[in-house]
């Protein structure tokens, strides 16, 4: 896959509930989000095919407790955040349905992770497209 890399990796403890909600929103592209090439690429993938993909193996790593690329952590935010809260291309008012894990866990699991990714490598994290 075009998207993932065997480079410096960061190992992140999540809690259980920031697991699954990266879980979810990783999912919903394969499910109720509306993705196209514009959209996989906003979120770091170079099209539908790429995001699919991308979002499958970095759920797969996630579910086999596996660290990531810096790039992968920031596509697995960003997969998630649009799967979260828009309408248009994610499941948005939705999520809660589709997911079952409702909008307070989710922006609270998405709020720690902001948090915790921005300042965990923050330099890499940013310098990564």
């Amino acid at each position: 896959m075009s998207g993932m890399s065997r480079r410096t990796t960061l190992d992140i403890t999540l809690t259980p509930l920031e697991r699954d909600v990266l879980r979810a929103g990783l999912g919903e592209w394969g499910g109720a989000a509306g993705p196209t090439d514009q959209v996989a690429q906003l979120i770091g993938f170079h099209d539908v095919d790429d995001l699919m993909n991308g979002c499958l193996e970095i759920r797969d790593r996630l579910d086999r407790g596996e660290p990531l690329t810096p790039a992968d952590w920031r596509r697995a935010l960003r997969s998630t955040e649009l799967a979260f809260i828009s309408d248009e291309w994610g499941a948005g008012v939705e999520w809660s349905t589709v997911t079952g894990l409702s909008d307070e866990e989710a922006i609270t699991a998405l709020r720690s992770l902001q948090f915790r990714l921005v300042t965990v490598g923050t330099a890499t994290l940013r310098a990564v497209p």
